[in-house]
């Protein structure tokens, strides 16, 4: 196969060329099969929370010890409630065509712990401080994207009870 250049009128043939593309496929348009036939299909499955506990707990925990001992300390709480509210955030708030930059993904969790965990000791002495990080770090992560009162507030409600349920903070 190839194309034909314009400026000369001449066939420039295209060989032994692979390509590899990739796609997120929630939320978006479906495929049609007719387009779909003409590539290899490799689907990997999301997490689910059990597994992204596990894996971000021990990334915390990890990243934490002898560092940071107060959010040490609280590790499985915090991943709790930031997994938590990557799925409810996920779920309630979805792209429309006015909102499509409403894509939430797991890299987003990453940068709430990429955020917490590049504080010290110093800065975080106590709980009251890391739950104010977290509230912090969540809202720069997902509510900054938000655009009407509606959904920031719904955001707020949904960061509460998330902040309740963890900590057993109101």
């Amino acid at each position: 196969g190839g194309w034909y250049e314009t400026k000369t009128n001449s066939f420039k043939t295209i060989q032994d060329v692979q390509f590899v593309g990739a796609m997120q496929t929630e939320g978006r348009n479906p495929i049609t099969s007719r387009y779909l036939r003409h590539f290899n299909v490799l689907s990997v499955m999301s997490y689910d929370d059990e597994n992204l506990r596990s894996i971000y707990t021990d990334l915390v925990l990890a990243f934490s010890r002898n560092v940071i001992p107060v959010i040490y300390s609280n590790a499985e709480a915090l991943v709790q409630a930031t997994v938590g509210l990557y799925r409810l955030v996920s779920n309630d708030l979805l792209p429309t065509p006015t909102k499509s930059h409403y894509t939430f993904n797991i890299r987003d969790v990453s940068k709430v712990f990429q955020g917490m965990l590049s504080t010290t000791s110093d800065q975080v002495p106590r709980k009251e401080q890391l739950i104010k990080l977290w509230i912090h770090e969540c809202s720069r992560v997902f509510g900054d994207r938000l655009v009407d009162d509606k959904d920031r507030n719904h955001f707020s409600q949904l960061l509460q009870n998330q902040l309740t349920q963890a900590f057993g903070e109101k």
